[in-house]
């Protein structure tokens, strides 16, 4: 495929993910066309830059493109698979941007033996905001940020690994190869579980505060609280698909909050500050920043 038809993209969802991965695509020289069936989105992000023209359904999008993204929330991404397969060019990369990978191997592994032209990974833009909509899309959001890949069995898989392996660097982004299983172990805990702890310390902060304590909140509650601004119609579809690796993170949680209130309620403080230093440690492991 000529290098000018390998930039010809759609992205069906133009939401905070798909906005960014068109404004990303557009800067490194990308023809992006974009299809919502939530038509308000879609005109943000055409007057935004985001997408240089709207497509007035999800077939006409997909029609003649050399890479088409998935970047609608898990579920309606379950009910596009098989109109894109169907829609796709012979040769097209089809990747998705779902934060929950199981179900969508799954429904694809399907989609590749009646359509094994395609070539299909699943991927997901660890990136996002506490903000939604093609309002708050930017380019930056992926700027170096790692893109999870993983291209299931099919007659074109090297090539598909390939073709998502340079979509990624397109954007700016770092690709890393996981597999399904992983991928969701992982997300529950390090994407899911942060969402939930931060919704129960919201929560948990809010029947005790006064007007004053607007004053006085300082960085540590901004921080640790700011995704609980995030809206539930985001995560419903991937709690719910994801459920059982949740809960397990969800249990990891409550027993380790249950440490720390046994240790508070005896005066424990060399238990506290094992627990502190054991914290800091486990913190250096997982993340470099």
């Amino acid at each position: 495929m000529r290098e000018r038809q390998s930039k010809r993209i759609a992205i069906l969802g133009t939401g905070l993910i798909g906005a960014s991965i068109g404004f990303a695509a557009r800067a490194a020289g990308a023809t992006v066309e974009g299809w919502d069936p939530d038509r308000r989105a879609l005109r943000t992000a055409k007057r935004r830059g985001a997408i240089d023209r709207s497509a007035k359904s999800l077939a006409a999008a997909v029609a003649d493109k050399a890479i088409v993204v998935l970047a609608a929330p898990l579920d309606e991404i379950l009910k596009q698979l098989p109109e894109v397969f169907a829609h796709a060019e012979p040769g097209a990369l089809i990747i998705d941007c779902a934060g929950v990978k199981v179900p969508v191997v799954r429904q694809a592994v399907r989609m590749l033996k009646r359509w094994p032209t395609v070539r299909f990974v699943v991927g997901h833009p660890i990136a996002g905001s506490e903000r939604s909509g093609p309002a708050a899309a930017d380019a930056r959001l992926l700027k170096r940020r790692v893109f999870a890949l993983y291209a299931p069995p099919q007659p074109g898989r090297a090539s598909a690994w390939t073709a998502a392996t340079r979509f990624a660097r397109l954007l700016g982004m770092e690709p890393v190869r996981t597999d399904p299983q992983s991928h969701d172990r992982a997300v529950a805990a390090l994407s899911a579980l942060p969402q939930l702890a931060a919704t129960a310390l919201a929560l948990a902060v809010a029947p005790h505060a006064p007007r004053s304590w607007a004053r006085i909140a300082g960085p540590g509650y901004r921080d640790t609280t700011r995704l609980a601004s995030s809206r539930f119609l985001v995560w419903r579809a991937g709690l719910e698909a994801n459920r059982t690796q949740v809960l397990r993170s969800v249990a990891r949680l409550a027993k380790q909050v249950h440490g720390i209130e046994t240790a508070l309620r005896r005066s424990d403080w060399r238990t506290l500050m094992r627990i502190f230093s054991g914290a800091a440690k486990a913190r250096r492991r997982v993340y470099k920043g």
